[in-house]
């Protein structure tokens, strides 16, 4: 039998991706686990529909853009317009069952960067293009949009209080964004190609090295951001 490689998504079968984990953070009970993109039955199948070119291509030894991994796994998103899924956040406790601690039904595309922040959860919309922080209880929520055209917000990182940098697409940019005020600003733009996106923002410490300079070779540096407090700098990913 054929070997997969389970860490790469790209080499999975066309329908093996049901839930999509795209995120694992730690939460006070364990981990708190993001599922961006539990498939319904409806989008299975139209993704199976959209997968059989390829895999008769494939079957047959023929190499071609239809038959390779990365263009099956690129149908169970592009199924996903045509039906539904759900995003779920899952809390995997040290001691006893998961549960599901938050849900989203009717997404086309996953949500991400699910967080704990102190009595609540955190996480990008990106189905909305929104950040969300909502109760664990349910009791209460706050959203603020991200801009973009598309924004696909992702990409997360806290400064204190509520204010977080949040990643988008079109511009590829950082925003900081304000759950209490209920307000975005535009932090700097890193790029206006469409297939660029932030992918993940995290904090560095102050001995960190100067980026290399090629890293703005086609986007202007970043603005100086201030932090309440841990480390100073933010570092990004595209």
């Amino acid at each position: 039998a054929a070997e997969v490689d389970y860490r790469d998504p790209r080499q999975l079968p066309p329908l093996y991706d049901f839930v999509h984990i795209n995120g694992v953070a730690r939460a006070p009970e364990g981990l708190l686990l993001s599922f961006g993109f539990v498939a319904s039955g409806a989008t299975r199948r139209f993704q199976s529909l959209l997968g059989l070119p390829g895999r008769i291509l494939k079957g047959v030894g023929l190499d071609t853009p239809l038959a390779r991994p990365s263009r099956m796994f690129a149908m169970r998103f592009l199924g996903a317009r045509y039906s539904s899924s759900t995003w779920l956040g899952v809390l995997l406790p040290e001691n006893g069952p998961a549960r599901i601690v938050a849900r989203q039904d009717g997404v086309k595309i996953p949500n991400h960067n699910l967080n704990w922040d102190e009595d609540a959860l955190v996480f990008n919309d990106t189905h909305s293009s929104q950040l969300v922080r909502q109760a664990v209880d349910g009791s209460g929520r706050r959203q603020v949009r991200v801009p973009g055209k598309p924004a696909f917000a992702r990409g997360l990182a806290p400064l204190g209080g509520q204010r977080f940098i949040v990643g988008s697409q079109c511009p590829a940019a950082l925003h900081e964004v304000d759950l209490h005020a209920g307000r975005s600003e535009l932090l700097c733009e890193l790029s206006d190609n469409l297939h660029e996106c932030v992918y993940a923002i995290h904090a560095v410490p102050d001995t960190f090295g100067e980026p290399p300079e090629q890293l703005w070779s086609s986007a202007a540096p970043p603005l100086a951001v201030a932090v309440d407090a841990g480390p100073r700098a933010v570092a990004m990913g595209n």
